[in-house]
């Protein structure tokens, strides 16, 4: 008969999770094969013990398991800046320190641009986030080492992997085919006014900034352009001129790293109608706009 231990893990909703040791103790005695009782005198006692044995073994190998790692059971690797991931090593840890994990057959990767590694890279240094890892085993996987004296080694198959934060946001997303099914949630697109830059004239940069943020025109070219690329994000400085009535004229883009020409032309022809206060007539200024999600 299936232990209780045993039976509420693999009852739960999605893959059954590892939370800690008593869940490591039992997936790798059963793993193992051992019976839940000393083995009996008499044969067919015997026999129905190593009948269940079997079936716990069986349905231990059937399942798909999930582990969440808090920062101490793991640690971030190298950033390869051309491929965008995050290296998390290929050993983790689980059940306090109970079961030391390896998968053999894929790196441990996330995706992450530069500054999604580094939000993550925060988060764990803080002591905060969590690794999520689902994974199933083969067959003839069985935790390695003495039963009776942890920690013991356990082959896997990992099928995902990501690292959410405190919330449970999906920051970071696994490489190497081993995504989640979980979607990655954004914030609210914003368009954050950068330090405004004086040319020449009369600028007061804190007013002018103040004016510009928040535009719901601009915002709109923003949300319009993220309907066709969702992971739109970047920088474009406008060089403008003030006129008569306080609003920006003669536009050049001076830098621009979005890659989409109609949000910038967007941007421009929203940015003209805006009244900036804290700019002179005639005054010349950079305006910075950086995108993000």
């Amino acid at each position: 008969m299936i232990t209780t231990a045993l039976a509420v893990l693999l009852a739960a909703n999605g893959p059954p999770r590892l939370t800690g040791p008593a869940d490591a103790v039992e997936l790798c005695r059963h793993l193992t094969g051992l019976m839940d009782t000393p083995p009996a005198n008499d044969p067919v006692e015997l026999a129905a013990q190593e009948e269940a044995a079997q079936k716990q073994q069986s349905e231990v190998l059937d399942s798909e398991f999930e582990v969440r790692l808090p920062p101490r059971e793991f640690r971030f690797g190298t950033y390869d800046p051309h491929a965008e991931v995050l290296d998390v090593g290929s050993r983790l840890t689980a059940g306090h320190g109970l079961i030391d994990l390896q998968p053999g057959d894929v790196a441990l990767e996330l995706d992450a641009s530069p500054a999604e590694a580094s939000r993550a890279y925060h988060e764990w240094s803080a002591g905060k986030g969590t690794l999520r890892v689902t994974f199933d085993l083969d067959d003839a996987t069985r935790c390695e080492g003495s039963p009776f004296s942890p920690p013991w080694f356990l082959q896997i198959h990992v099928l995902s992997l990501s690292f959410v934060d405190q919330g449970g946001e999906l920051l970071l997303n696994g490489a190497n085919g081993l995504a989640s099914h979980e979607v990655k949630s954004r914030g609210r697109p914003e368009i954050a006014v950068q330090p405004v830059v004086p040319l020449n004239g009369r600028v007061d940069a804190k007013r002018v900034a103040g004016s510009l943020q928040g535009s719901a025109s601009m915002q709109q070219c923003y949300v319009q352009a993220l309907g066709a690329a969702p992971e739109l994000e970047g920088t474009v400085v406008f060089q403008a001129k003030i006129d008569g009535h306080g609003r920006p004229t003669d536009l050049l883009v001076t830098l621009e790293d979005l890659g989409s020409p109609d949000l910038v032309t967007c941007l421009g022809s929203s940015l003209k109608g805006v009244t900036l206060a804290g700019a002179a007539p005639g005054a010349q200024l950079l305006l910075p706009l950086e995108l993000r999600l």
